[in-house]
């Protein structure tokens, strides 16, 4: 897939071995040499120069008192509120999309912080895809399939060498459950399924590589959907599901009618 793409566009060569810019050198781009991420960087709806790094970009609000599960690694997420970051939110390398509930869990690391667990997570405003045993052009591939489940929001490089892909729940065209099979099938890790599974946080830094995990695709569009998602109440998402079937219904009702229609008029 990728090398037919590639073979089929001289300017997508050219590109790829150009030497870089000021501006890929900006972004910390780790992998500038492999096409994969060149391909990927060069169709994001927004252009590459154009992509904020700035993980307050990424980290929605949500309304329980503004609780966000960080970490440095695995073993020491945290749950705190964002107005209690004693460091700069670039400092850290790993997020949960999903709001916190409550800030205590099963494994108390502070007096006010804890380990983020199923029950304390909340609504979750993103499927992500990760699959770091595949190579890159599997994981596009894998990305690419996964856009006609619903929209893509941005696709972060991490610091480890591998993709990972944002879909917010919101625009899912499938249950939520459905899509985490089929990422699966795809080669997606199991983890996925774990609502508190943490995920590389964009523009964080990962401890362990010393690099930036980098933002090399966004459709802002879809990203500010899934920030609005995430800052609503489980009442007022309840009521935005309901709005959203009885549209998903009427069109289905106008399609059947269109079709009937047609279907009358060519008998006549």
């Amino acid at each position: 897939m990728i090398g037919d793409l590639l073979n089929s566009n001289q300017y997508l060569l050219d590109q790829i071995f150009r030497k870089p810019r000021p501006a890929d050198y900006a972004h910390r781009l780790h992998w500038l040499p492999c096409p994969v991420l060149r391909v990927m960087a060069l169709r994001s709806p927004t252009p590459l120069s154009s992509i904020p790094q700035e993980p307050e970009f990424y980290v929605p609000n949500g309304p329980h008192e503004n609780l966000v599960g960080l970490g440095l690694d695995h073993n020491s997420m945290t749950t705190l509120s964002r107005f209690e970051l004693l460091s700069p939110l670039r400092t850290f390398n790993l997020v949960v999309p999903a709001p916190m509930t409550a800030r205590n869990g099963w494994q108390p690391v502070e007096q006010e912080a804890s380990n983020p667990v199923n029950s304390n997570t909340g609504h979750v405003y993103a499927a992500v895809f990760s699959a770091p045993e595949l190579d890159l052009a599997k994981q596009f591939e894998a990305i690419t399939a996964l856009k006609q489940y619903g929209d893509l929001a941005f696709i972060v490089a991490t610091g480890r060498g591998h993709l990972e892909a944002w879909f917010p729940t919101s625009t899912l065209n499938i249950p939520l459950g459905g899509f985490y099979e089929i990422a699966m099938h795809l080669g997606a890790s199991p983890n996925i399924k774990n609502p508190s599974h943490p995920y590389h946080l964009p523009g964080g830094l990962d401890t362990a590589t010393g690099k930036v995990h980098s933002v090399i695709s966004l459709k802002t569009r879809v990203l500010e959907e899934m920030r609005a998602d995430a800052k609503l109440t489980p009442a007022a998402r309840k009521h935005s599901l309901q709005s959203k079937e009885a549209m998903r219904r009427k069109r289905i009702q106008e399609r059947r009618y269109r079709s009937l229609s047609l279907t009358k008029s060519q008998k006549s």
